[in-house]
């Protein structure tokens, strides 16, 4: 005898509740799926060839972990099969809720909702996957005898040469590898001008400020890849580096000398149509960085401003001059006046053709710009090199291949290393504090442990390098 089994609550798929109405529960006929009183239900033995009419068995939901996905929105878990639930002495099918479609020989997913971020309306930022860490780039350490080169580098003859080999490899023909040929060489010229744009961009912006800072009574000079690049081959700066050249105030003097964010804040009042602050990395940092502009929204170009101190910089100008010693080129240990050099003039030959190498506390200035001598060049290289290869910052310890490649070319200047080699002024006091003295010593050792081939110059110039 079949009785009809009446359910207390409509089904959750019936619709949303908007669209029924209050007292209109039917009672609906039974369905195949439907459960069968126990009277009606098969024997034992044939309860396995009629699953369909067969309540089925409680199981508790057996799931295994997946990964989340890309946005970690939601867990997906496999489960046995659906359970059966009882309300009082109703009995209700709740099997496992398929999608859409034809669920024929499909595994029954349940889906473990997971409690969104709020993203006020905004797509959910994308999450890594579990069990992954984020990647860190690493440094690459080269041989001592393969030239590290920066973005600034444009291939080698060698390198044209191989990847010329590899086309033909590839079975190009002589027209493709022609129109290969050409764009590779309309790449490179087209860089090389922006490059040298870009240079001219610095220049200007090394003039600008040295000559809005003569205007208030300041002088300074050039040092880092500027001077390098003034001095001889060397790379093409990308910024401006300029030590501030300030008098000692007088024991009984209260004036303090002028900080580097006092100079900042003096050139963007003296010039905002050229210069302009920006924050650094670290909004929270206690300075601002300078930029110069020849035009609004135009190409930038930073500007660094030292004082004498910072990271070991001397005080070129000492209110207690050293005895003159007059040579044959007509300068003097206690002027510090700038050697005046013709812009379109080879500094390299200028400088060798004095019969006795001039003072090597004295500016030496080239295309207008005075810059820094060229031993104290040399050894603040160095130490950029350590500092950055010791700092904590990835994007500080990227830079330590280019500081290394720019100590190599400083040191393949052969006539103002022979000018050094005769001067040797590593143990002048004005120019290097007895502090970075012992600094210098280690850091030539470490340089010349990572880069053996070059022990030998160092030892020319005087030091110990094991």
């Amino acid at each position: 005898m079949s009785t009809a089994v009446q359910t207390s609550a409509p089904d959750s798929a019936a619709g949303p509740p908007s669209s029924r109405k209050r007292g209109s529960r039917k009672t609906r006929q039974p369905h195949n799926n439907d459960i069968t009183p126990v009277s009606q239900q098969p024997e034992d033995g044939n309860r396995a060839s009629s699953s369909r009419s067969t309540a089925p068995k409680q199981h508790s939901a057996v799931s295994e972990t997946m990964p989340t996905s890309m946005n970690g929105l939601a867990v997906i878990s496999p489960i046995s099969t659906g359970g059966a639930e009882t309300q009082g002495s109703k009995t209700k099918s709740r099997g496992p809720r398929w999608k859409r479609g034809n669920s024929k020989g499909k595994t029954p997913v349940t889906i473990d909702a997971q409690p969104l971020p709020s993203t006020n309306g905004r797509e959910p930022p994308a999450q890594p996957p579990l069990g992954r860490t984020r990647e860190v780039a690493m440094v690459p350490v080269l041989p001592a005898d393969q030239e590290i080169r920066t973005e600034n580098d444009s291939k080698s003859e060698s390198e044209v040469e191989e990847e010329e080999a590899g086309e033909i490899k590839a079975g190009l023909t002589p027209a493709q590898q022609a129109a290969k040929a050409a764009k590779r060489q309309a790449r490179l010229l087209k860089n090389k001008k922006k490059k040298e744009e870009h240079y001219q961009l610095v220049l200007a912006a090394a003039e600008t400020t040295i000559s809005a800072l003569r205007k208030h009574g300041i002088s300074c000079a050039a040092f880092g890849s500027l001077a390098g690049k003034l001095y001889g081959e060397f790379r093409h700066p990308k910024d401006v580096d300029l030590l501030v050249l300030q008098p000692s105030p007088p024991p009984d003097s209260e004036t303090p000398l002028r900080t580097a964010e006092e100079l900042k804040d003096l050139m963007l009042d003296s010039d905002p149509r050229h210069f302009y602050l920006k924050l650094p990395r670290d909004p929270e940092a206690p300075y601002r960085i300078l930029y110069y502009r020849e035009e609004y929204l135009g190409p930038d170009c930073k500007v660094d401003i030292l004082t004498p101190g910072t990271m070991h910089l001397p005080n070129l100008l000492s209110s207690s001059p050293s005895p003159t010693s007059s040579n044959s080129s007509g300068l003097s240990n206690d002027t510090l006046t700038p050697v005046s050099i013709p812009p379109d003039a080879n500094p390299v030959s200028l400088a060798t053709n004095i019969a006795s190498p001039p003072p090597h506390n004295h500016l030496t200035t080239i295309s207008g710009i005075p810059l820094v001598p060229f031993s104290l060049l040399l050894l603040h290289k160095l130490q950029g090199w350590t500092d950055h290869r010791d700092a904590p910052e990835k994007h500080k310890q990227r830079k330590q291949g280019q500081d290394a490649a720019d100590v190599r070319r400083l040191l393949a200047m052969d006539k103002m290393i022979n000018e050094l080699k005769q001067t040797q002024p590593w143990a002048d006091t004005e120019l290097f504090s007895e502090e970075f003295q012992e600094l210098t010593k280690g850091r030539v050792k470490e340089y010349c442990k990572e880069f053996p081939a070059k022990a030998a110059s160092w030892q020319m110039l005087g030091f110990e390098t094991a």
